[in-house]
């Protein structure tokens, strides 16, 4: 397979980029992009979780969680991304 990512003018991987070369590796067994995966809890056993992107290989349900720089840079989000992690 010759899959070429076009990362457009920033010359960097997107969400968006990897969302759609993963996409026509997996297109198959896809699950979608922003996919909500329940991740139960003791104090709350319904809670759910957005995930990026999410398809299946083989026999298990692959996860993709983009992190972009602001992930890395924004505190808000930093403090957001762990405790998501952390449930």
């Amino acid at each position: 397979m010759n899959l070429e990512i076009n990362a457009g003018h920033n010359n960097w991987l997107s969400q968006k980029t990897l969302h759609d070369a993963l996409y026509e590796i997996y297109k198959s067994s896809w699950l979608g992009g922003e996919y909500r995966v329940k991740v139960p809890t003791e104090k709350r056993p319904n809670t759910k979780v957005k995930i990026d992107i999410a398809f299946i290989m083989g026999d298990q349900k692959i996860a993709v969680e983009y992190d972009g720089d602001r992930h890395y840079t924004n505190t808000q989000k930093c403090l957001r991304d762990i405790k998501k992690k952390s449930a």
